[in-house]
């Protein structure tokens, strides 16, 4: 890509992102939004080829066996050479990356295996970067974006994607912080990550409306439902902590159902959805290990399916906003911590 072409594109990316800024500050102020109170209407259904399902960490045994897939899911998170030859028929891969330099060599070693695989559905670029180090090492967006672009040049077809953080809390998520974000525009990634884990100890259950806050707020840094990734909460226990030092919830078989469903309210569609977690990480109870009706829930939902748009020369079609009055199990969580605490993927 030529140098005058990236600073053009930069310069006006900086432009739009003060702007955008300012305006979900404005509103911020001015407009508070309210748990359960979207602003406008859900997309509606596109046709396409059917919702693929992930479920995210340790997907294969030591046999090497895709083991997601006795529960339906059909999109595997691979890391390997090893695991993607292992994919049995109907599985596409989501390659994990996991980096954030930019297209270095090491970046081109690491996904060169990949690139002409018809088994690779997408690459999975980065798990809850964070756009100003604030948290985590600084992740420039500008980074993602070359990456991305490498990999729709040279592996064309496939999804680029990522989990996004919230900056914020449960109980009012952002994904802005110190003027910096992450959107389609300054990422030039095609599917957003959104993770709401609503089920937490100091609720004695699910608030549902943090699903609908959280695509908020994703909506305010430019992301369009027809680009989100539902997630799921799936995992309960162990050593992880909320943002209230207590633990999250696995959630019970009919909350897990509720939680799709409200999903499904305003992603009917989703170009896949993804469960966290079926591997276990510190001592947690997750899809692997969880009760059978729990596992039931999740295999009934994967054996529906859905519709989502094909991917057609990267991110496109942005959608509507969030639409209807949610239900919810409990009040929203009010923070004291200055952040949340957020669940982490295993490491690479």
């Amino acid at each position: 890509m030529e140098g005058t072409a990236l600073a053009g594109r930069a310069s006006l990316t900086a432009v739009a992102a003060a702007l955008l800024v300012l305006m979900v500050q404005t509103a911020s102020l001015s407009e508070p939004v309210q748990n359960g109170t979207p602003a406008t209407a859900a997309p509606p259904a596109r046709p396409g080829t059917a919702t693929l399902h992930e479920a995210s960490n340790t997907n294969f045994d030591t046999s090497q066996r895709f083991e997601p897939g006795a529960l339906g899911f059909d999109l595997a998170e691979v890391a390997t050479t090893a695991e993607l030859d292992a994919l049995p028929s109907g599985v596409k891969a989501l390659i994990w990356v996991g980096r954030c330099d930019g297209v270095t060599p090491a970046f081109v070693d690491a996904v060169q295996p990949y690139l002409d695989s018809p088994k690779v559905f997408g690459y999975y670029l980065m798990d809850e970067p964070d756009p100003n180090g604030r948290w985590k090492p600084e992740c420039p967006a500008a980074n993602l974006a070359a990456e991305s672009d490498y990999l729709h040049q040279h592996s064309p077809g496939r999804y680029t994607f990522f989990l996004m953080m919230d900056l914020g809390m449960a109980a009012a998520p952002s994904y802005v912080n110190r003027g910096d974000f992450y959107s389609p525009a300054n990422t030039h990634i095609d599917l957003v990550g959104i993770d709401p884990y609503p089920c937490r100890a100091e609720l004695h259950g699910c608030d549902l409306n943090q699903i609908s806050t959280f695509l908020q707020a994703a909506q305010a840094v430019g992301w369009p439902l027809s680009d989100v990734v539902p997630v799921y909460q799936a995992f309960g226990g162990g050593g992880w902590r909320d943002d209230q030092g207590a633990p999250w919830l696995l959630p019970t078989p009919d909350q897990a159902a509720q939680m799709m469903a409200v999903w499904r309210q305003f992603v009917p569609n989703p170009v896949f959805d993804q469960a966290y977690s079926w591997g276990t990480q510190k001592n947690d109870t997750t899809l692997v290990n969880a009760p059978a009706a729990l596992r039931t829930v999740f295999a009934q939902h994967n054996a529906e399916g859905g519709a989502p748009t094909a991917l057609a020369g990267g991110a496109a079609g942005r959608g509507q906003g969030v639409g209807s009055a949610l239900p919810s199990t409990t009040a929203a969580v009010r923070s004291s911590s200055p952040r949340s605490v957020r669940r982490r993927r295993s490491a690479r």
